[in-house]
């Protein structure tokens, strides 16, 4: 079951550091060898002159963020059921820029609420644009590479695959029976009393064949947290 918690929480806890600031558009300034950027050139992620947008987004998203979250399961006589919860603190932290992106090292220590858990890592930030502007947001965890969709200021939404692994949640469902099926992840970023807090929730959408060879749809909410910079 743990391993079930480790799968979800890859796909959602990536988008908590997501921040307006890196949808900023204005010159960047990148490593002119096209290669990755060496630590002189991200600092600290802020630049001495404060002009460099690059630095700035980057400097907006590192920090540290509290989360608590909960994972739920599905079950056609009882609905959808609480599964797992969990807290965590993430660390987003070591500036790097590339010829045509620029990102974080972040790592997420988890907590189950049962007892035990577990850290993860990967690294997020933005995508540049070919004048060298901060463009889409990405998300890159064990080489799979996730861009979001900003569909307004402070609201990113994208899509993943319903896993084997999600199917152990859900009563019924195999991958031998399984038609579709799909997540989608709404994250909201807002400030409320001054701090960036973070809010989603992820919406699974399932179509399989039952034992009467016929066709079932089921929606739930699968996923809903926070998560709160700290510093």
């Amino acid at each position: 079951m743990r391993r079930i918690a480790r799968y979800t929480l890859s796909l959602s806890l990536s988008l908590s550091l997501v921040t307006v600031a890196c949808g900023d558009e204005s010159p960047a300034d990148t490593d002119t060898d096209g290669g990755t950027a060496t630590e002189s050139d991200t600092t600290d992620g802020t630049d001495t002159d404060g002009d460099d947008p690059v630095a700035a987004a980057l400097d907006a998203k590192a920090g540290t963020y509290m989360g608590s979250w909960e994972l739920f399961g599905y079950d056609p006589m009882a609905g959808a059921y609480p599964a797992f919860a969990w807290t965590d603190v993430v660390t987003a932290q070591n500036p790097t820029v590339e010829a045509d992106r620029a990102y974080l090292d972040v790592t997420d220590v988890i907590t189950f609420e049962m007892g035990g858990g577990y850290e993860q890592m990967w690294i997020e930030g933005f995508q540049l644009n070919e004048d060298g502007t901060p463009g889409a947001e990405f998300i890159e965890m064990m080489g799979v590479v996730t861009v979001l969709e900003e569909v307004e200021p402070d609201h990113y939404v994208y899509e993943q695959p319903v896993t084997e692994q999600d199917l152990m949640l859900i009563a019924g469902v195999t991958l031998e029976n399984l038609v579709s099926g799909t997540h989608v992840v709404d994250k909201v970023v807002t400030h409320p009393g001054g701090v960036e807090t973070h809010t989603i929730s992820r919406t699974t959408s399932i179509e399989y064949t039952d034992d009467a060879d016929q066709l079932v749809t089921i929606e739930f909410e699968s996923l809903r947290g926070t998560h709160e910079k700290t510093e």
